[in-house]
């Protein structure tokens, strides 16, 4: 599968500049079509479980996707997706991670950037739940470095048979050490107080950063003597190499959280396309002109264009 991306159309941004673009994405309004969707529990292999909805549609493809940091199935880029997933005529399964929204109930243990094996359990799921459709794995930021952790054989077997992700922390110390930048101390007191609010969550410190919680409560949760090892380990650029599943990324060139050099220095396969945008800060895009969808979201417009290729290639 190789995607086209001549055939889509080009992004010029509403406002340019990294953080701009990013607080845009956050803030821009839309319109949430959660309620047309289903609960859906989905147990994973050590008795936790996952929330998501689920959306049916009449084609042979569900889409699966998985939020960022902080994040959960009614951030924006969740909750409106319906909207422009439906005109695919995919299925779609939007998923919160270990301890977020309605599963903080069924779930006793925290996420983090070592639980790729969470992604197969729910993908092995929907293989069930969708017997006869073609699975493609969507992640945004966490989410996107833990598809690729996926992929490239970290841990879990299932995978999906396509990927898109965009702007993966694919190098957990290089976006640590941009969000103790400037601006990006907003970030990081946002994430730390998100957080708090997990009901696994531990007593944090006032001052700490996301870099501090890592380092205390993270590594350890997630089996690593220390932030670095957790880092080192965890961070999808090491796992590129086996990546054999078609999957494309999105990133951009000013996003304020992930530095660029992260994907063209590193060495991605043959499987992996990488399309990286001058503009668009940390999954905002938000663009001057609407696109074909009635909306300035470029970023809906472009996963909807990758997605219908995928579904052209196979039809």
């Amino acid at each position: 599968m190789s995607w086209n991306l001549d055939q889509i159309e080009k992004y010029l941004p509403l406002i340019p500049g990294g953080q701009a673009q990013t607080l845009m994405g956050f803030f821009w309004p839309n319109q949430s079509y959660l309620n047309e969707g289903t609960d859906a529990w989905i147990p994973l292999r050590d008795q936790d479980q996952l929330y998501g909805k689920v959306f049916r549609g009449k084609n042979p493809y569900v889409l699966i996707f998985f939020h960022g940091l902080g994040g959960s199935i009614e951030s924006n880029y969740l909750s409106r997706a319906w909207s422009w997933v439906r005109q695919t005529g995919c299925s779609l399964v939007l998923i919160n991670h270990r301890g977020v929204g309605p599963g903080a109930e069924k779930s006793q243990k925290m996420y983090h950037s070592n639980r790729a094996a969470d992604l197969s359990d729910v993908l092995l799921w929907v293989k069930k739940e969708f017997p006869d459709q073609t699975r493609v794995a969507l992640g945004f930021s966490f989410s996107g470095n833990l598809i690729l952790n996926l992929l490239g054989g970290q841990s879990g077997d299932e995978k999906p048979e396509f990927a898109v992700v965009v702007n993966p922390a694919a190098d957990l110390q290089a976006t640590s050490d941009r969000l103790g930048q400037g601006f990006n101390q907003i970030y990081d007191k946002n994430f730390v107080a998100d957080f708090r609010k997990m009901k696994w969550a531990p007593e944090i410190p006032k001052n700490f950063r996301l870099k501090d919680f890592d380092a205390a409560f993270t590594a350890p949760s997630a089996g690593f003597a220390s932030r670095e090892e957790y880092y080192a380990k965890c961070s999808s650029k090491n796992y590129a190499s086996g990546i054999q599943t078609p999957t494309l990324i999105l990133a951009s060139h000013n996003d304020p959280l992930v530095p660029a050099e992260v994907f063209t220095q590193t060495k991605w396969p043959a499987k992996v396309q990488l399309h990286i945008e001058q503009q668009g800060g940390h999954i905002g895009y938000i663009s001057k002109g609407k696109t074909c969808l009635g909306t300035r979201r470029w970023l809906d417009y472009f996963l909807f264009k990758c997605v219908s290729q995928i579904i052209r290639s196979n039809s």
